[in-house]
């Protein structure tokens, strides 16, 4: 008979402990983002052979988090989370080793197979922390997703201007480290709660089907749009997802059940993942650049990296005051109006950019201001997969969840750079964004954070509490 250990009397120390991971998988995601402008000089390798020490991450993520969430649903989600630590640890130390691009981008990619941590720890709260404070626990775990991706850009930033770039890696070593021996320690073990077989087909499947989705969408701004290897990966992806459904739909115990997946409330939550990730990746993607940028007419305001990236970090200190409101909110007024506050907080924030913009104070406001939109969003819409799932199916329905943000922010970073690029004027041979591709730019987040807004009106009126 299966059975769950009963969280402790005092829950606190595991649910920072498994804050610690999911600030160390937000700050693995943005460590790099600084120093791709200077990788090319670095190895001596082109721009488009640099981006994948960002694409490997992605893809790697998006191929196995709903992977690790369903092997953490049937082989216990301490064991697997312990497991990704260690994935990440050894990533970081062959990162801090290398010497050529090759090894850098073979350490990310292992980095990003341990970001299914951010499904995992979320599911491991149900047997942390009893029901009643699950809300509040969900809304800590989710504010150290943004606490550490806001501070991981200004710290990338500082080494990167006066430090040696492997010491970040060593410093994701040592944070992971510190994660697992906290996790080891503080959050209960629990049986295994499905006793049944993997699913490698639907496994290999699913990687196949999203790595060819993403690549597509992320390397489409390099290859070129209409480029054959953008169609064949993109099309191949899809071809190979639609074949992938349909086994899961036929086989008895699906790495997915795509019938739990189609509930409305989940479904449409993940859908606002993609609008929550697209908002989310505007603050790296826009807001940072506008701040650095400073050659020629440009709109840039010419701030140095490490300055720009201190603006920036309001986003994840807002993400951190906000948390405890957050599930306060949400026990008031229940998760659809979390969720709906939250949408349009991020709509708001990006029309205020798009009207009013042009001084570092003011983005300040738009990073603070996205920081509590997103808060509110993260939160309830994990605690809504929660409520629709059983406790057998929790850690793969966070993992498709995350997979749908990942998929928003890849979106984010090929639309709003092709829009960036498109707008763009010459300046001594060199394209620089115009205001007009800002301004367009911040109009479409805007309309991201509407279009989120819309779906959050089609879930349920109490969805969970």
């Amino acid at each position: 008979m299966n059975r769950r250990v009963r969280p402790p009397r005092s829950s606190l120390p595991g649910v920072v402990a498994l804050a610690s991971s999911a600030m160390l998988a937000s700050f693995l995601q943005t460590i790099m983002t600084p120093l791709i402008p200077e990788l090319p000089a670095t190895f001596d390798a082109s721009a488009s052979s640099v981006s994948w020490v960002l694409t490997a991450a992605l893809l790697a993520a998006c191929a196995t988090a709903p992977i690790s969430g369903r092997i953490g649903d049937i082989v216990g989600k301490k064991n697997v989370l312990l497991g990704l630590l260690g994935i990440i640890v050894v990533g970081s130390v062959l990162g801090a080793l290398s010497t050529t691009l090759e090894g850098v981008i073979a350490a990310r990619a292992l980095q990003g197979i341990g970001l299914g941590v951010m499904a995992l720890n979320v599911s491991a709260l149900r047997e942390t922390v009893p029901p009643a404070r699950l809300p509040a626990a969900v809304a800590a775990v989710s504010a150290s997703n943004g606490i550490g991706g806001a501070l991981g850009l200004p710290l990338s930033a500082v080494v990167s201007e006066y430090f040696d770039w492997h010491g970040l890696f060593w410093l994701a070593a040592v944070l992971a480290v510190l994660s697992a021996l906290a996790i080891a320690v503080f959050v209960p073990r629990s049986s295994p709660v499905v006793a049944t077989r993997f699913d490698l087909v639907g496994g290999i499947g699913l990687a196949v089907g999203l790595c060819g989705v993403v690549l597509a969408i992320s390397q489409g701004p390099v290859w070129g749009w209409p480029a054959p290897a953008t169609i064949l990966c993109g099309a191949g992806g899809l071809v190979v997802l639609a074949a992938w459904t349909a086994h899961e739909l036929r086989t008895p115990v699906p790495l997915i059940d795509l019938r739990l997946m189609a509930r409305r409330p989940v479904l449409v939550t993940n859908l606002i993942g993609i609008t929550s990730g697209f908002c989310w990746f505007a603050i790296p993607g826009l807001v940072a650049r506008l701040l650095q940028s400073s050659d020629g007419p440009g709109p840039g305001l010419g701030l140095d990296m490490v300055t720009a990236s201190i603006v920036i970090v309001p986003t994840g200190l807002s993400m951190l005051l906000v948390a405890p409101l957050a599930q306060r909110l949400v026990r008031r007024v229940g998760t659809r109006a979390a969720i709906l506050l939250g949408t349009i907080t991020t709509g708001v924030a990006y029309t205020f950019a798009y009207l009013t913009a042009h001084e570092p104070w003011q983005l300040a406001i738009v990073a603070c201001l996205v920081g509590v939109g997103s808060v509110l969003v993260f939160s309830s819409a994990s605690l809504v997969i929660m409520a629709n799932v059983p406790t057998t199916a929790t850690g793969a329905a966070n993992g498709v969840n995350a997979v749908f943000r990942w998929l928003g922010s890849t979106m984010s970073s090929a639309i709003l750079g092709a829009i960036l690029a498109g707008l763009a004027t010459t300046y001594f041979s060199v394209p620089v964004p115009t205001l007009d591709g800002y301004r367009v730019s911040f109009a479409i987040a805007a309309g991201a954070g509407l279009v989120g807004s819309m779906l959050a009106l089609v879930l349920p009126k109490r969805v969970a509490a």
